[in-house]
């Protein structure tokens, strides 16, 4: 018997994201732009650990690192509510993986 998987992405083309139960992911669970493009950018980085300060100066090249580390932290959030709805707060993720 096999799993269904967690997740099921399509990155080509307009890019969208399943949940387990074959709920896609709306906009408006998106909650904010910047998520879904954190999505995309820790995609196309699986499996190789990026710094926050790495991932800020490179969706956020413009902002000085204050306000990039503070958008940052509303994206990843937004992200990880996006992926997981039953997550409660502050708690780990099984997507987002963090070290430090």
């Amino acid at each position: 018997m096999s799993q269904q998987p967690l997740l099921s992405v399509e990155p080509l083309g307009r890019f969208r994201v399943w949940r387990h139960n074959g709920d896609e992911i709306s906009s408006h669970q998106w909650g904010r732009e910047k998520a879904r493009t954190l999505c995309q950018y820790l995609i196309t980085r699986r499996g190789v650990l990026t710094s926050k300060e790495r991932i800020a100066f490179d969706l956020w090249p413009m902002l000085d690192i204050q306000r990039a580390d503070r958008d940052f932290k509303v994206a990843l959030n937004a992200l990880m509510t996006a992926l997981e709805p039953e997550r409660r707060p502050r708690s780990g993720s099984r997507f987002v993986q963090r070290q430090g």
